[in-house]
C-alpha cells in the first residue's frame, strides 16, 4: 500500500492544547461532509478526508498518487496552471469547476480555496462541494419556466369575456378547443348557444351578480365539456369603463378536477392517519412550547387516566411529570424546539395519582414553511419492565451476597476445625477433675455454635446438602402445627388450613420446618399485641404470564405453602431487603438477620421460590413455591457410626490451610498413623506418584491452588487406582461437585470436623 503522506495539523495557529487541537482539527476533517483535499503548490494530492474518498470513488492507494488534473480533466494545465497561480496571488479563490469520479461519472462541484503554511510549506486547503443535484436543480427549474411561460402564452385556462349583452366578446385558443371549436368561429355569438345548458345556467346567474353589485364572484360548479363531467373554479371580475359603469365580465376558469378528487383522497387520508393515531397503542401527543397539550390520542389519554381531551386539553402537561425528573423533561422540551430529536426515561403520575414509568421518544413538528410548531412525542407505558428489571437486579444481588456467603463460610470452617481439635484434644488429656476441663468445655461449646452459624450461611448461599424425600406438604404442617402454638403465645390465634389434595414435594423435611419456624418466629415478633397467623397449603399452575409479570417462575404447578400475620407489616424499603443476610429491624442482641436470608436460601436449594407482600399497618404475606412431583426418589442412605479406632495406615493429607493440615496431622499420628503433607495437589499428585506403594489413603481438600481436589482424584486413579480417597471441604457443595461425588458413592467429610468423627470416618474409609 503507498505511504499517504500525513500532514500534522498541530502547525496551525490554535488555542488550547497542542494535541487536543491536532484532534480536533483530525476529526472535522474526516467527518466533513464536504470533500477536502490538501494540494501543493504543483496540483498533486497530499491528503484527502473520508468524503472525497467517498464521493470520487478511489480507493486509498489510488487517491494518494493522483494530482488535480487527474480529477480534474475539464480543464487545460495552462488553465489549472493560471488558476493555481491566481489563488497563490490572491490567497484564496472561490470557483466551480467539474470533476470526473473513478466510474467516469461527472460531478459538478464548488470550490473553496486557500493557501495555508503546514509544516514550513505553502499548500491549498480546498474544501469542495458537489452541487451536481443543485446544477441539475437549475436546469430543470429552468426548463419548467420555459414550459409554464409557454403554458402562460398559450393560456391553459378558458379565458372568456362576456357582455351585458350575453354575447361572447372574447374566448382564448384553450377554451376554444375545450369546446371543440375555433375562437374566431365563437366570437360575438350568444354565450348560451356555446355553453352547455348546465353550466350557462350558472353562469347566467353568477354574470347577473356580477353586473348587478359591482363585486367579483368565485365559484365552482361541474359542467359538460365534450361529453366529459368535469369541475371548474371560475373567477368573474366586472370591467368597467371610464365612468366606472360595468360593462363587460372577465370569466377565468381552471380544470379542477384532480384538485377535486386529490381532496377527496387528502380528506380520505387525513381520516385514516387520524384513525391509526387513535388506535395507535403506545401515547401520541403533541406539546406546545410552553408545554401545555396540543393533542392526546385514546392511549394516551388511559395512560394518564383521563376520560376526555378536554380535562387535560391546553393544560401543561409539567404538573403530571415527577419532581426530579421536570428539569429533564423541561431541557428535552427546548432541544425538540431547536431541531432536535430526543429519547427520556421518566417517572410521572396520572390525574388518579397512579405512578408510571415512561419511556418517551420526542421530534419537532414543522409546517409548510419548515417553522417548529409543535412537539411530537410518542411514549410507551414501561412500569411493568421497570418492576421485572427491578426484580432482576434483587436477584442478582441475592446471588452475589449468597456466594460472598459461601465463601465466608468455607474459610469460618477452616478455622473452626483447627478450634474444634485443638480444643478436642486438650478435652481429652485433662482429667475429669481438672478446674481447667471446663474452659475447653466452653470453648467446644461456642465452636460448635460458629459451626451453626456457618451452616446457617451455606442454606442461605444453597450450598448445604440437603437429604430430600417423598413427602406430603400437608404432614409437615400438621407437625409443625403443635410445636408453632406452644411459641406463638396466648394472645396469637395460629389458624392452618391444609388442602383438600395430596401435596406431593421433594424436600428435606428438616429444612422446611427451619423456613416455616423462622417465618412464624419473624410473625409472632410482628404483633406484639397479639393477632393471627395463618398457614395455608394449596396447588396451584404457573404459566409462562406468571413468569413474565413476577419475575420469577417455571412453569409447571406447584404447591404453595401462605404464612399471613396480622402485625404491623413493612415499609417497602425494608421488604426489598429483608432476605439480606444481617439485615434485622430487630434491636441489637433479639436476632442475627439471618432467619429469612436462611428461608430464601432454601426454597432456593429446592428448586423453589419465595416472595412477600406487606404494607405499614397491614400485615405480611409470605407465599412459599414448591415443585409439586408425583415420582417417589431415593434417599441418601445414613450409616450407623462406628467406634472410635487408630490405625497403622500411611494417609497422605492434601490441605492447603497450614493450621487444619498441623491439626489433621497431629490426629492422626498420635492414633498410630503415619502421615505424608501436600501443600497443594500438584504437591499431592507429586507425593502419590513418589510414595504410591505405601500410601493407603489420601484425605483430599476438595478446594485447592494449582489442582483442586476433583483433578487431584483423576490423576490418582490413573497412576494408583488401589488408592482409597477421603474427600473434605469447607464447602458443602459448590463447584466441587459434592453431590456428584456423593452419587458416585466417594467419601465426603465436611468441616468443621472433630477429632473423633476424623478417625472414625478415616477407619470407615480403610475398612470397607
Amino acid at each position: 500500500m503507498a505511504q499517504r503522506q500525513r500532514i500534522s495539523h498541530k502547525d496551525s495557529k490554535t488555542a488550547g492544547n497542542p494535541g487536543e487541537a491536532e484532534l480536533r482539527h483530525h476529526t472535522l476533517f474526516e467527518q466533513s461532509p464536504d470533500g477536502i483535499l490538501i494540494l501543493d503548490t504543483d496540483g498533486r494530492i497530499l491528503e484527502f478526508n473520508e468524503a472525497a474518498h467517498r464521493e470520487l470513488g478511489y480507493s486509498r492507494e489510488e487517491f494518494a498518487g493522483l494530482r488535480i488534473s487527474d480529477i480534474d480533466p475539464f480543464e487545460t494545465p495552462e488553465e489549472i496552471r493560471a488558476r493555481i497561480r491566481d489563488v497563490i496571488d490572491r490567497g484564496k479563490a472561490q470557483f466551480e469547476v467539474r470533476h470526473m469520479a473513478k466510474n467516469g461519472e461527472i460531478r459538478d462541484v464548488q470550490v473553496i480555496t486557500q493557501t495555508i503554511v503546514l509544516s514550513g510549506r505553502n499548500v491549498f486547503h480546498t474544501i469542495w462541494r458537489d452541487i451536481t443535484k443543485r446544477k441539475q436543480s437549475e436546469t430543470a427549474l429552468r426548463e419548467s419556466e420555459e414550459r409554464y411561460r409557454a403554458l402562460a402564452e398559450a393560456a391553459q385556462d378558458i379565458i372568456f369575456i362576456i357582455d351585458r349583452d350575453d354575447r361572447i366578446q372574447y374566448i382564448n385558443r384553450f377554451g376554444a378547443m375545450l369546446l371543440g371549436q375555433l375562437p374566431e368561429n365563437i366570437t360575438g355569438k350568444p354565450r348560451k348557444e356555446i355553453f352547455s345548458p348546465d353550466l350557462s345556467e350558472q353562469q347566467k346567474y353568477n354574470l347577473q351578480e356580477v353586473f348587478t353589485s359591482g363585486h367579483p364572484r368565485y365559484v365552482e360548479s361541474k359542467a359538460l365539456f365534450s361529453g366529459r363531467e368535469i369541475w371548474l373554479s371560475t373567477s368573474l371580475t366586472p370591467i368597467r369603463n371610464q365612468e366606472g359603469s360595468v360593462y363587460a365580465v372577465l370569466g377565468i376558469s381552471r380544470n379542477i378536477t384532480e384538485h377535486r378528487r386529490a381532496d377527496e383522497e387528502l380528506k380520505v387520508s387525513r381520516r385514516f392517519l387520524e384513525t391509526i393515531i387513535e388506535t395507535e397503542p403506545e401515547c401520541v401527543k403533541l406539546i406546545g412550547r410552553d408545554g401545555h397539550l396540543l393533542m392526546m390520542n385514546r392511549s394516551g389519554l388511559n395512560m394518564i387516566e383521563a376520560d376526555t381531551f378536554e380535562q387535560v386539553k391546553e393544560q401543561p402537561i409539567f404538573p403530571l411529570i415527577s419532581p426530579k425528573y421536570l428539569k429533564a423533561f423541561k431541557k428535552l422540551t427546548d432541544d425538540v424546539f431547536q431541531g432536535k430529536t430526543g429519547d427520556m426515561v421518566f417517572q410521572m403520575t396520572t390525574l388518579k395519582g397512579r405512578n408510571l414509568w415512561l419511556d418517551s421518544r420526542a421530534v419537532p413538528l414543522r409546517n409548510d414553511r419548515n417553522e417548529i410548531i409543535a412537539m411530537l412525542a410518542i411514549t410507551r407505558d414501561i412500569t411493568e419492565r421497570r418492576k421485572l428489571e427491578e426484580q432482576l437486579r434483587q436477584a442478582q444481588k441475592m446471588e452475589a451476597v449468597g456466594t460472598f456467603a459461601g465463601g465466608i463460610a468455607h474459610d469460618f470452617n477452616n478455622i473452626l476445625t483447627a478450634i474444634i481439635g485443638y480444643a478436642s484434644i486438650l478435652q481429652m488429656k485433662l482429667a475429669e477433675n481438672n478446674p481447667l476441663r471446663m474452659n475447653v468445655e466452653h470453648i467446644l461449646t461456642s465452636a460448635e455454635r460458629g459451626a451453626q452459624l456457618t451452616q446457617r450461611l451455606l442454606a442461605f448461599s444453597r450450598k448445604q446438602i440437603i437429604n430430600p424425600k417423598l413427602v406430603d406438604l400437608r404432614e409437615i404442617i400438621r407437625k409443625m402445627e403443635h410445636l408453632l402454638i406452644r411459641i406463638m403465645g396466648e394472645n396469637i390465634a395460629l389458624r392452618t388450613i391444609p388442602a383438600d389434595e395430596v401435596l406431593m414435594v421433594t424436600v428435606d423435611t428438616g429444612q422446611m420446618e427451619q423456613v416455616l419456624m423462622n417465618l412464624a418466629t419473624n410473625a409472632r415478633d410482628s404483633m406484639p399485641e397479639g393477632g393471627t397467623l395463618t398457614i395455608e397449603a394449596v396447588s396451584t399452575e404457573l404459566d409462562e404470564g406468571y413468569a413474565m409479570t413476577h419475575g420469577y417462575g417455571k412453569p409447571g404447578r406447584y404447591a404453595v405453602i401462605t404464612v399471613s400475620d396480622t402485625g404491623t407489616g413493612m415499609a417497602e424499603e425494608t421488604r426489598v431487603r429483608i432476605f439480606e443476610p444481617f439485615f434485622t429491624t430487630k434491636e441489637i442482641g433479639k436476632g442475627t438477620g439471618l432467619g429469612l436470608s436462611i428461608a430464601y436460601g432454601i426454597m432456593k436449594q429446592h428448586d423453589g421460590y419465595i416472595n412477600v407482600y406487606s404494607e405499614p399497618g397491614k400485615g405480611t404475606t409470605f407465599k412459599l413455591y414448591l415443585p409439586q412431583i408425583r415420582s417417589e426418589i431415593k434417599t441418601a442412605h445414613v450409616q450407623e457410626s462406628i467406634p472410635f479406632l487408630s490405625g497403622i495406615e500411611t494417609i497422605l493429607l492434601a490441605e492447603d490451610d497450614s493450621g487444619v493440615r498441623n491439626l489433621t496431622r497431629k490426629v492422626l499420628e498420635e492414633s498410630g498413623y503415619t502421615v505424608i503433607e501436600a501443600v497443594d495437589g500438584e504437591d499431592a499428585v507429586s507425593k502419590v506418584t513418589e510414595h504410591k506403594e505405601r500410601i493407603q489413603l489420601v484425605i483430599l481438600d476438595v478446594v485447592m491452588p494449582k489442582k483442586n481436589g476433583k483433578e487431584v482424584y483423576e490423576e490418582i486413579k490413573k497412576t494408583a487406582p488401589g488408592i482409597r480417597v477421603l474427600f473434605t471441604s469447607g464447602y458443602t457443595a459448590n463447584t466441587m461437585q459434592t453431590r456428584e461425588f456423593l452419587d458416585k458413592g466417594l467419601h465426603f467429610i465436611p468441616k468443621p470436623v472433630s477429632p473423633k468423627q476424623l478417625l472414625q470416618k478415616v477407619r470407615e474409609v480403610l475398612d470397607e
